[in-house]
């Protein structure tokens, strides 16, 4: 296994014994990002075309408004 697949079983395995209570909570905080003021988030824009969605998803999307966002369920259905 890469270095990184290493990193990443090792931390998920901390996320684990952490949400099971397993792992010793003195050795963690909590992260608190500083406050950010909502009017300053962006909103998704419309795409005419996949390149365009592209070209957005290639940027810094740390300020983008989360809340707007909604879960969706939907089927796959075999075509007659």
């Amino acid at each position: 296994m890469s270095e990184l697949g290493e990193q990443l079983t090792q931390s998920m395995q901390e996320a684990v014994d952490f949400a099971s209570g397993k792992a010793d909570k003195s050795k963690y905080q909590v992260y608190q990002p500083v406050d950010i003021e909502k009017r300053n988030l962006r909103k998704v824009p419309e795409f005419k075309t996949d390149e365009e969605a592209e070209a957005f998803l290639d940027q810094d999307l740390s300020d983008l408004d989360w809340s707007q966002f909604v879960p969706v369920r939907f089927e796959l259905k075999k075509k007659p």
